[in-house]
């Protein structure tokens, strides 16, 4: 009997000793369970639209366009600004907004061609429908000029 309880004494200990040993730089030793609970829906809308698989941007260019607004529209956001021509020929801007939350997700996009005369400024703006937030920001992520 006494063998026993030394036996299962030495298992305890092993066991102990066992939970005490180091692990590799970074790894977690946690042995903490809980998880955070994951809403059932986003509390973001999803990208209504695919965005561009790739956006033309000559940031030499940019110079040339401002943006001077960014607002909601019924059902969706607008962006809207200028685009100047210094030049002596035509000029067509094509110009790619992405409207995001204010945490910038990207909901969606709109994109627009703009010709210019030579010497001229005229505006420009796009809008998009789509489930918007609150509160939106309009980010012009391209900018390019033939």
């Amino acid at each position: 009997m006494r063998a026993v309880k030394r036996a299962c004494a030495a298992l305890v200990m092993l066991l102990a000793l066992a939970g005490c040993t180091s692990s590799k730089p970074g790894a977690s030793t946690s042995s903490n369970s809980s998880k955070t609970a994951t809403p059932s829906s986003p509390s973001v809308p999803l990208v209504q639209n695919s965005l561009p698989a790739s956006v033309a941007n000559q940031p030499a260019v940019r110079k040339n366009i401002t943006q001077t607004g960014c607002a909601a529209v019924d059902g969706g956001w607008s962006a809207k600004g200028t685009a100047t021509n210094s030049s002596s020929r035509k000029v067509t801007y094509k110009l790619t907004v992405y409207f995001t939350t204010t945490q910038a997700t990207v909901l969606d996009f709109a994109q627009a061609s703009v010709v210019v005369a030579p010497g001229k400024t005229v505006p420009w703006s796009v809008s998009k429908k789509f489930l918007a937030q609150p509160t939106m920001n309009c980010a012009l992520v391209g900018v390019a000029a033939s």
